[in-house]
């Protein structure tokens, strides 16, 4: 028994089974740990893929939203627009303004919502992952950003046009009188004349530079004048010469040391024939300005630090609310005439209107006679203001408005002195400063409202207007009305005893005409989450 138990035969089998056994087991949990492990490694590299991709989304969006207008033809996105998502040319839709944008690496899904001035980005990444067995087979990652956007509301002047009176009718031929300045009229401010321009009774230029791309006629004898010896125009471009009564000389003659003898009346430091450059007349932008106007057709009044719309204007009766900028809805497409269907509105009436949103506002305030401007509003329509009222304006904004603008018995200021508009020459303290309160009224009509003459876009009676005006058609001022402030029209047809003289302007709403067209700031992406 003793030499059986000593026998080791057979003990070489034994162990021989036990270590394939721990080294099977050991094999096994190394292929498996392995094997996990890469699967887990795969599935991080994908999940980090679908990260960035989904950051993608977020560049991709904020490309758009931070894509300005191109300075020469306007196109470009307003980052205010709910819509601004929609329709973008060479995109893929999945649904509504969703947009899916492929990789090598997998594909993006994004969008945006807007609530006020605030967007929400929304961007999902997906990428393939040979390890999932799902139908997908993605891994995705979400994530969600914040944009905050601020409106543009100002800009630098960017022409020199409006420091000026700018008629555009071109010169008829043979001439004839295309501007007339008659009565009493003096002019003290920039004057540029498109076409021939007539001085009449006891008219006068006392200020410049003029520009008259056609001829100057002085017809009165000598009570015109352009200029005077002791106080001589800077300088007077004259192209096509000057008519003093019934002589005319091409160029016009200069006055050597003050005399009048054998020349015309017209005394400058320049004379000569050259047109100025970066002259040209503004060209309003109606189509973008009716579908971006803040307030307007397409951004309706809302309601802003807990303060809702109060009786607001209307702005347009035929606009389509459902827009986006895949939709055909342009200005000449969709209104191409002018909405008649609201009459003529009362732009300063006996009650209180309040009509605010993330890019502007149009309000009024009866009590204080006050009319809040900022950004830029569109009216289908027309306007007046003939509430008998010395009426203070405050802001810089532009209104468009496809009718006309009347203005009887009753002054809109800049800025308010012994109860009429401050006419007052500005300095600290007193005076009218164009630069912090300036409201432009551009127009497209044609008469078309009781007191505005066929012919003219705007029309003031017994009425002053402390800003800017832009007319298609004409501007008339007729018996003691005035404009304190830069107009362009077809013909300014000036009144009785007028003398036009303004504060020099460097800053403007940020929709003047000619001025290049911006919407909206837009900060860098924040409050990531995901």
């Amino acid at each position: 028994m003793l030499r059986r138990l000593r026998d080791e035969s057979g003990i070489a089998l034994v162990m021989s089974l036990l270590i394939m056994s721990v080294l099977t087991i050991v094999t096994g949990s190394v292929i498996f740990y392995t094997t996990s492990n890469q699967h887990s490694s795969q599935l991080t590299l994908s999940r980090d893929g679908a990260y960035r991709l989904a950051e993608a989304g977020i560049n991709s969006a904020m490309s758009v939203l931070g894509n300005p207008p191109d300075l020469v033809t306007g196109i470009g996105n307003n980052a205010l627009d709910k819509n601004v998502f929609c329709g973008l040319t060479g995109k893929t839709y999945v649904t509504g303004c969703t947009i899916r944008e492929d990789y090598t690496t997998g594909y993006v899904v994004w969008s945006g919502s807007l609530a006020g001035a605030t967007w929400t980005i929304t961007s999902t990444g997906y990428v393939k992952n040979p390890n999932l067995v799902s139908t997908t087979g993605y891994a995705k990652r979400t994530i969600t950003a914040t944009v905050s956007v601020h409106p543009t509301l100002t800009q630098k002047l960017n022409t020199p046009v409006w420091n000026y009176i700018y008629s555009t009718k071109p010169a008829s031929t043979p001439p004839t009188c295309d501007e007339t300045l008659a009565n009493s009229v003096s002019v003290a401010s920039p004057f540029y004349v498109e076409g021939n321009l007539c001085l009449t009774q006891t008219s006068n230029i006392v200020s410049g530079p003029l520009v008259v791309k056609g001829r100057l006629n002085l017809a009165n004898g000598n009570q015109n004048f352009v200029g005077t010896s002791a106080k001589p125009l800077s300088d007077a471009h004259i192209l096509n010469g000057c008519t003093v009564q019934t002589t005319t000389h091409t160029p016009c003659l200069t006055n050597p040391n003050g005399s009048a003898t054998g020349a015309d009346k017209v005394w400058a430091t320049v004379l000569d024939t050259t047109v100025p450059a970066n002259l040209t007349p503004p060209v309003p932008d109606w189509e973008n300005w009716y579908l971006n106007a803040s307030p307007g057709p397409y951004f309706p009044c809302q309601t802003i630090n807990g303060l809702a719309p109060l009786n607001p204007p209307v702005f347009d009766n035929l606009v389509d609310t459902d827009v986006s900028a895949s939709d055909t809805d342009k200005y000449a497409f969709k209104n191409g005439s002018v909405d008649t269907t609201t009459g003529a509105q009362n732009l300063t009436p006996g009650y209180d209107y309040r009509c605010q949103t993330t890019g502007g506002e149009l309000s009024w305030n009866n009590t204080t006679k006050t009319l809040t401007i900022s950004g830029t509003v569109y009216i289908d329509g027309s306007v007046y203001v003939n509430n008998g009222s010395v009426n203070l304006y405050k802001g810089q904004g532009v209104i468009y408005l496809t009718g006309t603008l009347m203005m009887k018995s009753a002054s809109l200021c800049g800025a308010i002195y012994n109860g009429a508009c401050d006419l007052r020459t500005f300095q600290s303290g007193q005076g009218w400063d164009p630069n912090s309160n300036l409201l432009c009224f551009v127009t497209a009509g044609n008469g078309g409202q009781t007191g505005v003459n066929t012919g003219d876009g705007m029309q003031l009676t017994s009425a002053t207007l402390q800003g800017a005006a832009f007319a298609t058609n004409n501007v008339e001022l007729t018996t003691t009305s005035n404009i304190d402030g830069p107009i362009v029209a077809n013909q300014v047809i000036l009144g009785q005893s007028v003398t036009t003289s303004f504060p020099s302007i460097t800053i403007v709403p940020n929709s003047m005409p000619s001025n290049p067209t911006a919407y909206a700031q837009v900060d860098p992406p924040s409050g990531y989450s995901g």
